[in-house]
């Protein structure tokens, strides 16, 4: 309970001084709600000269780039910032005052450094959900509200949780951004339903990197889509416990990088 006051206090600190930029902050925001944007219309070109991808309709890939962008937008607000800059603090010693801290070394890493520019995936998420669902015709019960806020929970978990990765691998190779650009290509797999690939790379964005679960297996129970590209069908419900689980596990492979971390003496 103390850890999450002070952390509320720093996340309070945080917003005060971001409001003395307002302009700055509206402009990035608003930067980021136009790139999201390219990435419909790029789908929108591409699926009116095409009409389907494997079966998936224009505001079926239009749900799946959805919840892939909200999911990241909410990892990204509190994760984004702290572990891309890890390498940073990790070459520059300045890890060695989080540890002195009387605070869990992660939560204390992430506090206090939100990355604001990530409120636009919400921003236009909430909008484009309301766009998906109406021109679907998916009928709205209190049982898929809730899957859909359960589901947006998990897949954040799960970039969050890759986010983590990233930045533990730096407590061993410093320099880490070709770790990220790797993953982050992965991630661009999934704007696109994973049964265009072979069955090889589903099995790994499946069961290695569970990038499947952000946004194609969630599609697949608002959609009422026939279960021939599902390995199992229940896995469609699996995105909050996969996004748990995942996110623990990332977090056990932090606690060791912290523990095989070394200062620079810098």
């Amino acid at each position: 309970m103390r850890t999450l006051r002070l952390s509320l206090r720093f996340y309070e600190a945080t917003i005060k001084s971001m409001l003395e930029y307002r302009l700055t902050t509206l402009i990035d925001i608003l930067i980021m709600i136009i790139n999201f944007s390219v990435g419909y219309l790029s789908t929108w070109v591409l699926l009116s000269k095409f009409r389907s991808i494997q079966g998936w309709t224009l505001y079926e890939v239009f749900l799946l780039f959805n919840i892939n962008m909200v999911a990241s937008g909410i990892s990204g607000f509190f994760f984004s910032e702290p572990m891309r800059t890890m390498e940073q603090m990790v070459q520059q010693g300045e890890f060695d005052m989080v540890l002195i801290r009387p605070m869990n070394p992660l939560v204390f890493t992430l506090i206090g450094r939100p990355n604001f520019s990530s409120i636009a995936s919400l921003i236009l998420g909430a909008g484009v959900f309301v766009l998906c669902f109406t021109h679907l015709a998916i009928h709205i019960t209190m049982l898929k509200i809730v899957f859909l806020l359960a589901a947006i929970l998990g897949a954040a978990l799960i970039q969050a949780a890759i986010l983590v990765i990233v930045g533990t691998i730096s407590f061993w190779v410093v320099k880490n951004t070709a770790t990220l650009s790797l993953l982050n290509c992965f991630n661009n797999f999934i704007d696109y339903p994973i049964s265009i690939y072979c069955r090889g790379i589903q099995a790994f964005l499946t069961f290695v990197l569970p990038f499947a679960f952000v946004n194609f297996y969630p599609a697949h129970y608002f959609l009422d889509k026939a279960g021939g590209d599902l390995f199992f069908p229940v896995i469609q419900y699996g995105t909050p416990v996969v996004g748990i689980v995942f996110f623990l596990l990332a977090y056990q492979f932090w606690k060791v990088g912290v523990n095989k971390y070394e200062s620079t003496g810098s």
